[in-house]
């Protein structure tokens, strides 16, 4: 193995390993449980096809009122382009299927905050996805906005480039 080669591999490694170190404020992960992420990805669709999809607010980490909240995480989410042409609402008389949600579960814990994402149907999860930061200044923020969209493509991430099913037949149609 020449010396230049080895030196390429050094330097490749110790950018993984900056990368992997500096990172994001925001950590998530995708459970895929029940359903894996593509499947949830297409009910998604569906349940946003017709109207928008609610957004329920647990655990409040601001002291704005939880409806506000609930609100802003709406317009983060239908900015976050995770289901292009869905729209989110935090007002449960404009959701399209009120039984169809994204319920975000706040628990701030000593000095980060953590978030539970859990896509419903009535009772039963779809799909759910955590996620991780430090405490972000208010509701209004970037860093906050930022937050729910991460979160938004961990619990809902685009594996096939926006090429699923329900994408797919929605697009054929007249």
């Amino acid at each position: 193995m020449s010396s230049l080669f080895r030196a390429a591999l050094a330097a490749l490694g110790a950018l993984v390993l900056v990368s992997c170190a500096a990172g994001g404020k925001v950590r998530t992960v995708n459970w895929g449980h029940p359903y894996p992420p593509s499947t949830a990805r297409s009910f998604a669709a569906w349940a946003g096809s017709g109207g928008p999809l609610l957004v329920e607010l647990r655990n409040n980490p601001y002291p704005d009122p939880p409806q506000q909240v609930a609100s802003i995480i709406a317009e983060a989410a239908t900015a976050s382009y995770v289901l292009p042409g869905a729209r989110f609402t935090a007002n449960p008389n404009e959701a399209w299927h009120p039984d169809w949600r994204m319920v975000f579960a706040f628990k701030p814990a000593g000095g980060d905050w953590y978030a539970l994402i859990v896509f419903c149907n009535d009772w039963r999860p779809i799909t759910a996805a955590g996620a991780w930061s430090v405490p972000l200044v208010g509701p209004n923020s970037s860093d906050f906005r930022d937050f729910v969209a991460q979160s938004m493509l961990a619990l809902l991430p685009n594996e096939s480039n926006g090429a699923d099913v329900f994408d797919q037949m929605r697009f054929r149609l007249p």
